[in-house]
């Protein structure tokens, strides 16, 4: 297995573009060398943190037992509108949490698309999704926070956090320690379309990080999505959006919550087989998959000495369109799993 690390604080899957030719565009890499550069070290202590998570997750995969506790966290949608368009019904809400349950219990009707060669490892990560019914001052909520803003955008150049405070035209995260926050915006380029369709950071990891290197706040904490794409089949969805239409984006991002980093480990063309992502059995991907008209089932960029597979473009964790995806692996469960558990333990 491949030992050199490129990790992202961010997956941002960006479309850029105003042609009939969109693209993937993950916009990790300005961000960690800015990050790195006000807070010196934490490239470094970030590898270690998600090296230490994989380590115990192959240790605890050993010893888990098929019955495993299933674990539910409680969501909260913050959803800023400027207009009624971005008002998202509370059916679109719905649907991306359905969404949510179906993929992470792999009760996802397209399980039967997952390739022979991949079904073995294909998983169940026994975590589930409830919209909050307490607020944090203990008053009844239905989970879905709705919010009126000045903001035409959420989007900036430096890709800060507008969304999750109150100040900047956006809305207070609810306790991050106990709810699983996301915030629905606008997150377009004004006249060109949206910049990315969603982000999220990854746990802290408390063993190696200090109080310097540790730069995201617990008030940063959670999940934010383009309007566009959250639910299935959203009304809102465009040309540019239409291909994410299935609300998958939410359920790559919600993996990045719990650690999981992109299945080709964030290389390049250049040195992506000698890239890896540390999960054992996503099998080595030179870069991310595109998002063709079919889905790339004969794709294989990378040689592997022993049991050479072709890539994994139904992993939620690659870049493959909605319409391809349906799968996590075992190993990657047990890695949001033992993250939830040490890392965010107070879901």
């Amino acid at each position: 297995m491949k030992r050199v690390l490129i990790l992202g604080v961010l997956s941002l899957i960006g479309i850029v573009g105003v042609h009939a030719q969109v693209e993937h565009k993950c916009g990790y890499m300005d961000a960690i060398e800015k990050l790195d550069k006000e807070f010196p070290g934490i490239k470094l202590e970030m590898d270690k943190d998600y090296l230490e998570s994989v380590k115990m997750a192959k240790y605890s995969r050993a010893r888990r037992s098929k019955y495993d506790t299933i674990y539910t966290l409680q969501v909260v949608f913050h959803v800023l509108y400027n207009n009624s368009f971005e008002n998202l019904d509370d059916s679109v809400i719905l649907s991306q949490l359905q969404i949510l349950n179906e993929d992470y219990r792999r009760q996802n009707s397209d399980t039967t698309e997952t390739r022979d060669v991949f079904k073995p490892v294909a998983g169940d990560t026994k975590i589930e999704f409830m919209l909050a019914t307490e607020d944090p001052n203990g008053n009844p909520t239905n989970g879905i926070n709705r919010v009126s803003t000045s903001n035409s955008t959420f989007y900036t150049r430096n890709r800060s956090d507008l969304m999750k405070f109150t100040s900047s035209g956006g809305v207070d995260a609810w306790d991050t320690k106990r709810y699983l926050n996301i915030w629905v915006c606008d997150y377009s380029i004004p006249n060109v379309g949206p910049s990315i369709l969603g982000y999220a950071y990854p746990p802290k990891g408390a063993k190696n990080w200090t109080s310097q290197t540790n730069n995201v706040a617990d008030e940063r904490q959670g999940v934010v999505l383009h309007y566009q794409i959250v639910g299935k089949y959203n009304r809102t969805a465009n040309t540019t959006a239409v291909q994410y239409a299935l609300g998958r984006t939410g359920t790559h991002e919600v993996g990045h919550y719990l650690g999981l980093r992109h299945t080709w480990g964030d290389g390049t063309n250049t040195n992506g087989c000698s890239v890896d992502d540390f999960v054992d059995d996503t099998p080595n991907e030179r870069t991310r998959n595109g998002f063709g008209a079919v889905c790339a089932t004969n794709r294989n960029t990378c040689t592997d000495a022993n049991n050479d597979l072709p890539d994994q473009t139904e992993n939620y964790m690659d870049y493959s369109r909605n319409i391809c995806q349906n799968m996590f692996t075992n190993q990657q469960i047990s890695i949001m799993r033992y993250n939830l558990v040490n890392l965010r333990p107070g879901m």
